[in-house]
């Protein structure tokens, strides 16, 4: 579980929640080129909370592993799998390689498009829940 403290309410008792994650800036290699120069980082996340919170509120946030590993298989690997797999499809079908490029980049697209859908029909499928902290 990570905590982080409330920035945001929006609708239906979803937040947006900026992690406490230690910035390595300074250790940072890249330090020089970043593209945020006052190196204010902020982590943000669209958790829901289920008990009345309020801005400024601090949070529990849980993000299990399975489901770390669930979302980059979903938005980084499954991608790479399908735009191979659809371009040495499309080459049987296809002479071309701007028309096998074109249907390949279109299939990826739509696999996104597919993602969306999935979570507008079952948004807890990806649903990442936040607790308050109680203060003493």
């Amino acid at each position: 579980m990570q905590t982080g403290i409330i920035k945001e309410i929006k609708d239906n008792k979803k937040v947006i929640v900026n992690l406490d994650i230690i910035n390595d800036c300074t250790t940072c290699s890249l330090n020089k080129n970043c593209i945020n120069q006052n190196k204010n980082c902020e982590n943000l996340i669209e958790a829901v909370c289920e008990n009345n919170v309020e801005v400024g509120d601090r949070v529990k946030v849980n993000i299990s592993t399975s489901k770390k590993i669930f979302f980059m298989f979903l938005i980084f690997f499954l991608p790479i799998i399908i735009l191979f797999f659809s371009f040495y499809l499309f080459k049987i079908f296809f002479q071309k390689d701007f028309y096998v490029i074109l249907l390949s980049f279109v299939v990826l697209v739509l696999y996104f498009f597919l993602v969306i859908i999935v979570y507008k029909i079952n948004p807890s499928f990806l649903r990442i829940k936040c607790y308050k902290i109680e203060e003493n």
